[in-house]
């Protein structure tokens, strides 16, 4: 936001309130346009990092072997972005369910007797 906030010559505050405020509506729009796109290119980096096993072993004088510390990375950047285009676009790649329930819905309640204890015999 304060790249943008340089780009346009504004104080980070006022485009802040154009994203929130609806002062400017045609770039809160574009804005959040903007991200929704993020989120896909995120989506696609995603699948490159998880396709690209080009780093995954390290070749020595006994075989090969797994580099864990380049899996992790990866790992690591793939999760980063995961969480990072569930924020931007969560109703796409949020981790939320949504559940909607259509048509009625009936609650029957019904009451019983209590349960008769018998005291304890001495």
């Amino acid at each position: 936001m304060r790249v943008i906030a340089e780009e346009v010559g504004q104080p980070y505050e006022t485009i802040i309130s154009w994203i929130h405020g609806g002062s400017h509506k045609s770039f809160s729009q574009n804005y959040a346009r903007a991200k929704k796109l993020q989120a896909f290119h995120l989506a696609e980096e995603i699948i490159e990092i998880a396709d690209d096993s080009s780093k995954d072993t390290i070749s020595s004088e006994f075989g090969d072997k797994e580099d864990k510390e380049w899996t992790n990375r990866s790992r690591l950047r793939i999760d980063a972005r995961k969480w990072y285009a569930g924020k931007l676009a969560p109703k796409i790649f949020g981790d939320k369910l949504e559940v909607e329930q259509v048509g009625k819905t009936r609650i029957i309640i019904s009451k019983t007797k209590p349960i008769q204890t018998e005291p304890d015999a001495e």
